[in-house]
């Protein structure tokens, strides 16, 4: 709305002519579009007042710039159209002074060619008339310039000479008329027949005997090439007719296109093809008449603007849509380039692939963009699982070997001869695990099977040296801690093992103290004997128990 006041208010300073009236009906045509297009606001009562408000000031502002103009090209008509009459009064006034001259008997010949070459030189000088009195006009003034040159009689001596001159003249002109009705261009030939009607008009008459078919050629003539024109214009009417007919099917067709819904990058750019296809196939259509032409070419260009307009803000949220794409997915690259040279294989790799879910579900960033992003992505993601490729091939062919070393173990110790003294067998036992325990892993698919053989040989061994429970618990506790000691959470799993014992200890002690004051009441009971040697044996049993869960407790400190 405020641009087209702003091009009423500069039309509104440019100078008045003829062609301000086509400027503003335009800008009213654009004004009233734009009321049409302007959207309704769903906002609060007091916000649509507001918006009403602005709205009838604005239209307030337009529609007083419009009546100014208004005023201003009407003033300007009204004075071409007065002054035009004012030269129809003039011309009407000259023809009658022409007429009185032409038809008064001649009392001075100078003084009658004075009075005529005067009216001649007036008639010239006086502009323009209305258009439909033009040839009324020109016919009264040709025939009365013809009938003043009739009526006198001062040119007896020269009069033959002059007769047969003019009619030289006249018969030039008609030449010049038959060269000119072969003219194609129709504005020359409008221009140059109307310049030759006034030079035949210019000419005085010529012998009575001759003018008949002079006049009755030069009338032939003239038909022909009005007839001529006005065939043309006509082919033109017909022309512009079935052009505006075209371009309001070209209109309704790009109507029916463009009510289909664009989702996609694609759609719109399927539809910018047909689009740009439709303004090429309205460039070829010729021009309709005007005032239908502009309206035409208006809607045409509302429909594609409309279009381009609609697609621009597609584009805009597009863009916008892709910049975060890229945000988020430049993020995750950063992400996998921080964690692809570290060799935690199992929680790198839960890491990677779980941004490379988050890749997946990511949004875009745009074709182009995505290819190079991906690239860049990919290139890390493989780099990190070639490397672990490459660690577990070496792994592998370790675990291979390790699970050879545990089985060859295995053998010899089922092969074990126990030694002759029991420390000397026990000492090969302990070599026995150490090395065990020396040796790295093994494939998981075979560890289980492999430990269970250790574990059996082990026993199988310990069995033929015939140790007591309590040896057997005491060398099964001192593997224990040699392999808690090196698992890599050693630290955790110690604590967690004192931690148990010291609940067992606390458990014994407890029940010691009870045991201790059960002693104090047994003393004091006749016959219980028997119960008290058999609390006593429990006690001593249980104190024992409680040294050894101390010795296992010094020896998880140390």
């Amino acid at each position: 709305m405020k641009e087209i006041i702003k091009q009423l208010e500069q039309l509104l300073q440019e100078e008045i002519t003829e062609q301000t009236a086509t400027k503003l009906e335009a800008i009213k045509a654009e004004f009233q579009q734009s009321k049409k297009n302007q959207p309704e606001l769903a906002t609060t009562e007091d916000d649509n007042t507001e918006e009403m408000s602005d709205n009838s000031a604005d239209e307030n502002i337009f529609n007083d710039l419009c009546n100014t103009i208004h005023s201003r090209v009407e003033k300007l008509t009204i004075a071409k159209a007065t002054e035009e009459n004012n030269h129809l009064i003039a011309k009407r006034d000259v023809i009658a002074k022409l007429k009185e001259l032409a038809e008064k008997p001649m009392d001075s010949l100078g003084e009658a060619f004075k009075q005529f070459n005067e009216l001649k030189d007036l008639w010239r000088s006086i502009g323009n008339v209305p258009e439909k009195h033009y040839l009324a006009l020109q016919r009264d003034y040709r025939f009365y310039n013809e009938q003043f040159f009739y009526t006198i009689k001062i040119f007896k001596d020269l009069q033959e000479h002059d007769l047969k001159k003019n009619a030289q003249l006249k018969s030039a002109i008609i030449e010049r008329l038959k060269t000119l009705s072969e003219q194609t261009n129709i504005k020359e030939l409008e221009a140059g027949v109307k310049n030759l009607q006034n030079e035949w008009d210019e000419i005085g008459p010529t012998l009575d005997t001759e003018w008949e078919k002079l006049r009755d050629s030069f009338k032939e003539l003239l038909n022909s090439i009005y007839q001529k024109i006005q065939a043309h214009h006509h082919a033109i009417y017909e022309s512009m007719t079935q052009n505006l007919a075209l371009k309001n099917e070209l209109i309704e067709k790009l109507t029916v296109a463009l009510q289909k819904e664009f989702k996609s990058a694609k759609h719109f750019e399927d539809m910018t093809k047909e689009v740009i296809a439709f303004q090429e196939s309205y460039k070829k259509i010729g021009f309709a008449k005007k005032k239908e032409n502009e309206e035409a070419w208006n809607k045409f260009r509302e429909l594609c603007n409309g279009f381009f307009d609609q697609k621009k803000t597609f584009y805009d949220a597009l863009k916008s849509k892709y910049e975060a794409g890229r945000v988020a997915k430049e993020s995750l690259i950063e992400k996998v380039a921080s964690i692809k040279n570290s060799y935690d294989w199992a929680n790198n790799t839960q890491k990677i692939i779980a941004l490379q879910k988050e890749w997946k579900d990511a949004p875009t960033a745009g074709y182009n963009s995505d290819n190079k992003l991906w690239e860049t992505f990919r290139s890390h993601c493989d780099e990190f699982f070639e490397a672990k490729k490459k660690h577990f091939e070496t792994q592998l062919n370790e675990e291979q070997e390790n699970l050879s070393k545990k089985i060859q173990l295995i053998t010899r110790i089922q092969h074990f001869i126990a030694a002759a003294t029991l420390d000397e067998s026990l000492n090969q036992i302990d070599a026995f695990k150490n090395e065990w325990n020396s040796i790295g892993f093994v494939p998981k698919n075979e560890k289980e099977k492999i430990t269970k053989l250790y574990n059996d040989a082990i026993q199988s061994t310990m069995k033929k040296l015939n140790l007591t429970s309590s040896q057997l618990d005491e060398m099964q506790f001192n593997a224990l801690v040699g392999k808690m000691k090196s698992n890599p959470e050693a630290a955790q799993i110690v604590r967690a093992e004192k931690m148990k014992l010291k609940e067992e200890l606390n458990k014994l002690e407890n029940s010691i103290s009870q045991k201790e004051n059960n002693l104090l009441f047994f003393a004091k009971s006749k016959n219980a004997n028997s119960m008290l040697e058999d609390v006593k044996n429990k006690l001593e049993e249980e104190k024992k128990q409680a040294q050894i869960i101390k010795d296992k407790i010094k020896k998880l400190n140390t």
